[in-house]
């Protein structure tokens, strides 16, 4: 599903459809939310439209059916009218020559049997047609509560007309328009949108709940054709769904909200479609009301703008107590199969002593073959506990970003939120190559690349080795490790010994580092650490270049060896990667 994520102004694609009405009415006996009735008219209305007819469900081949769970009413003399909630459907089997209500792909409920419909489908015109009736006892579900259902039925008619398109649709009322709900509570929030084409020309509603004109805890779409929810999922910035709504629903839960789509009811009459959600907004508020917005489309995918239809207020959290979280270490490196372990100290810094317990999530995913549990589970006041991290050995190879939440009864801090904490999963070396691979000249430029996307764990340290073989004395042997200081080391002509020096341009003692091989120009290595570029993107590489000269007295022709380790310590061995003519 494609939907513009702008408050006041919606814009919708799709293909155009034509709203079609079933009508099915007679004289019946049966029970209504067990309250008996004998020789009562009723009256079936079924909104639906050709777009989201099912020709040939998988039970009936020769079957055409509306959608499980169609939007649709029904009067009994006696009673008020109801929304039917369960997976009601309307159908017509030209083979069979039948027509009427069933559970979608289940037994029917009402059908009437005439050869006048051995010719038709669920698009078309037909006018009221009688037959031979069957009834079944098979109970339909009612938005008053209770079920129908019918012990006989006479002088039944069945009927289908397209409905009228193109109307101009309107937000009507939501109620209740300005609540409170208490923390966590579920509130029905009863939606009326109207069409001037009918009702059966709705195609969708659109429920919001702003903060401030930038915070959605929760965005609903209705889709009325489909008789299916569809939820906004801000974490990921896509939609989540579409969820059937009535007896096959499913539990909606959000960052923001949470509905249970079994719940959900739907009803036209005249122009209005009534939609009934059991929203549950998550999580306390500041005092200031958020705004409830509402947006209608018609089948022709022409819209109102969002309207403000109310406000909601959430409750403020109680006083609680006051702490901070801190982790060491901040990292990880684990081959799969491995375990860590982090040590997690909550330090209290006012109100009362309350526990606290602790858990984790991988941010943007969930992972199952990554488990955490902490020892101790729950501190009282400030404490120590240690996360222990698990992995499976078919564990994804990856930098993991994790996020620990600290919740006391009335509290809840949350570390890693932007992307301090890190678990690192490798079971290969990284890929490292060089340039220029092949050269020659006094000097040059040797630039090591490796790809981020490629190496899921970051390049931790690396060696360069310039020789006619591979043999570090009497060579231009360089070691480089990312995390240390000062970073870059030249072995001395022997291979027995090292030494280090800072690089950059930001060093004042930066100077020349040599041995009877090369020379090293510290001054302008450079380690580029893929920072973003122009547009916040990202070249999706780090690279190290090193300059360096070469001694008269080792010209002639040499390999350029590279080995490279990520910080899970899985090495590369050292690679002849090129080869260079010292002069």
């Amino acid at each position: 599903m494609t939907r513009n994520v702008f408050l006041f102004t919606l814009f919708v694609t799709g293909a155009s459809a034509a709203p079609m009405t079933y009508t099915i009415t007679g004289i019946g006996s049966g029970s209504w939310n067990s309250q008996p009735f004998t020789e009562a008219s009723f009256t079936f209305t079924f909104d639906s439209d050709t777009a989201t007819i099912v020709h040939g469900t998988s039970c009936c081949s020769s079957a055409d059916s509306s959608p499980a769970g169609t939007a649709a009413t029904v009067s009994v003399a006696g009673f008020a009218p109801a929304a039917l909630t369960g997976n009601q459907a309307i159908f017509l089997n030209r083979s069979e020559q039948t027509a009427g209500i069933w559970h979608f792909n289940s037994p029917d409920y009402l059908t009437v049997a005439t050869p006048a419909f051995a010719n038709d489908d669920l698009t078309s015109t037909i006018e009221p047609t009688a037959g031979t009736t069957f009834s079944y006892v098979t109970p339909l579900p009612l938005s008053t509560g209770g079920t129908l259902y019918f012990t006989s039925v006479h002088d039944v008619k069945y009927s289908q007309h397209p409905g009228s398109s193109g109307g101009l649709v309107t937000a009507v009322s939501v109620t209740p328009n300005d609540s409170s709900p208490a923390l966590d509570e579920t509130q029905t929030y009863n939606i009326v949108v109207g069409d001037t084409a009918g009702a059966s020309d709705i195609g969708g509603v659109d429920f919001q709940v702003v903060k401030d004109y930038i915070y959605l805890p929760c965005w609903l779409y209705f889709n009325a054709s489909a008789n299916t929810l569809s939820v906004y999922n801000w974490v990921n910035n896509e939609w989540d769904g579409p969820v059937p709504i009535g007896s096959s629903g499913s539990v909606i839960d959000t960052s923001g909200c949470t509905l249970d789509t079994k719940a959900v009811t739907v009803s036209t009459s005249g122009n209005n479609l009534t939609l009934n959600l059991p929203v549950a907004l998550k999580g306390y508020g500041d005092g200031s009301p958020s705004i409830v917005y509402v947006a209608a489309q018609n089948k022709e995918n022409q819209g109102t703008n969002y309207a403000q239809m109310g406000t909601v207020t959430l409750p403020t959290p109680p006083p609680s107590e006051g702490f901070q979280l801190s982790v060491d270490p901040q990292s990880h490196a684990i081959t799969p199969g491995g375990s860590a372990d982090y040590k997690v100290t909550v330090t209290k810094i006012s109100g009362p002593d309350q526990p606290i317990t602790f858990s984790t999530k991988v941010m943007g995913s969930q992972y199952s073959t990554l488990s955490f549990t902490f020892d101790p589970a729950t501190i009282t006041g400030s404490g120590t506990t240690t996360m222990h991290v698990t992995t499976t050995p078919d564990a994804s190879p990856g930098t993991y970003s994790l996020q620990i939440t600290a919740q006391s009864p009335n509290a809840s801090h949350t570390y890693g939120d932007y992307g301090g904490l890190i678990l690192y999963i490798a079971n290969a070396p990284p890929v490292v190559t060089l340039n220029p691979t092949s050269g020659a000249g006094s000097s040059a430029q040797f630039v090591i690349t490796w790809q981020d996307g490629d190496n899921p764990t970051p390049v931790s340290n690396l060696n360069i080795l310039i020789a006619s073989q591979m043999d570090g004395r009497h060579a231009c042997w360089i070691y480089w490790d990312r995390a240390a200081a000062p970073g870059l080391y030249l072995a001395s002509d022997d291979g027995a010994s090292w030494t280090g020096f800072s690089t950059g341009k930001l060093f004042p003692d930066v100077h020349s580092v040599s041995n009877s091989q090369c020379t090293i120009d510290a001054a302008n290595v450079i380690y580029n650490d893929d920072p973003p570029v122009a547009g916040g993107n990202h070249l999706g590489h780090k690279s190290l270049l090193i300059p360096i000269s070469f001694a008269p007295g080792f010209a002639g022709p040499k390999t350029t060896f590279v080995r490279a380790a990520n910080v899970v310590g899985v090495d590369t061995g050292y690679q002849s990667l090129g080869t260079w003519t010292a002069q």
